[in-house]
């Protein structure tokens, strides 16, 4: 009897050990840490666009807090933003809200293997429209 209230008790503080759950703050500063630095437009997918050519040069910089959108070497938009999770969705992705304030519609925003995606609409490009940089540099400057 003894044993299996040990097993019992051991077992509980197991499944109270391996069930926490983890705070998502370090992945977002992670993501915010990730955008800070300069990006060039290399592909445009979803959106009812297929064959969509880019012309020009499309570049994004982001610092810690703000951005700015260059096109043909003009700064054409430049302000706040940051990154906050999207409770609206069903998988609550991060979203890039620009000058603190939502746009008149949503932008989803992961980096991974040197690219940054842009999701407008929706988090997938089934749903809306990709934009796909490519990093140019690593700082805002």
């Amino acid at each position: 009897m003894k044993k299996v209230i040990t097993l019992f008790l051991l077992a509980g503080l197991l499944f109270t050990l391996g069930c926490k759950k983890e705070s998502t703050a370090p992945q977002q500063e992670k993501l915010a840490d990730q955008v800070i630095g300069s990006w060039q437009l290399k592909e445009v997918r979803g959106a009812q666009v297929p064959g969509f050519t880019i012309t020009g040069i499309h570049i994004l910089k982001f610092s810690a807090t703000d951005y700015q959108v260059i096109e043909d070497g003009k700064l054409t938009e430049s302000g706040k933003y940051s990154i906050v999770k999207d409770a609206e969705t069903w998988t609550t992705n991060d979203r890039l809200v620009v000058d603190n304030a939502q746009i008149t519609w949503k932008r989803f925003v992961s980096v991974s293997n040197g690219q940054l995606t842009i999701y407008s609409f929706a988090p997938i490009a089934a749903d809306g429209r990709e934009d796909i940089y490519e990093r140019i540099q690593t700082s805002s400057n």
